[in-house]
């Protein structure tokens, strides 16, 4: 799972617009649902991705745990 994850935050950040929302899609399908375990998860596209795709992808990845 921790490569499909690396993977798909590889597509957002050189994609483009379509490139990125399939990335996302793709995350929220293999991520845990669960808030901490989702964040546990996603550890690695911070340390793999540029800082500003890697803040981008989190904010949507989390945005519905965001109130």
């Amino acid at each position: 799972t921790e490569k499909a994850i690396l993977m798909w935050g590889q597509v957002y950040a050189t994609g483009d617009d379509l490139a990125r929302q399939k990335a996302v899609e793709g995350l929220d399908l293999i991520l845990p649902t669960d808030k901490m375990a989702r964040m546990k998860a996603a550890v690695p596209l911070y340390e793999t991705m540029p800082k500003d795709a890697a803040d981008a992808l989190i904010a949507e990845l989390f945005g519905d745990y965001v109130q």
